[in-house]
């Protein structure tokens, strides 16, 4: 389970910080792996962290090659499945 958060550049901003195949930047926020048990399971993830200023913070805030982007309103949440440790 991981929790990411889609980034976005500034308009006006160069392209040098875009991915230059799908023009994509994402941070995971946190991530987890877990356990599927009677066909359920359950993760806690923990989104903040705390900075060297005692702020909450998403990990691409502490990044200065992110701190550039600007955050899309949601966090995605993805579950991915993998057959071969099943």
């Amino acid at each position: 389970m991981a929790a990411v958060r889609y980034l976005r550049p500034v308009s006006g901003q160069t392209e040098a910080l875009l991915n230059s195949d799908t023009n994509t930047n994402r941070s995971i926020l946190a991530r987890q792996i877990v356990e599927v048990k009677q066909g359920q399971w359950e993760a806690a993830l923990n989104l903040w962290q705390v900075s060297p200023d005692g702020h909450f913070q998403e990990v691409w805030q502490a990044n200065p090659a992110q701190i550039q982007l600007f955050p899309e309103d949601g966090v995605t949440f993805v579950a991915i499945f993998d057959p071969a440790s099943q």
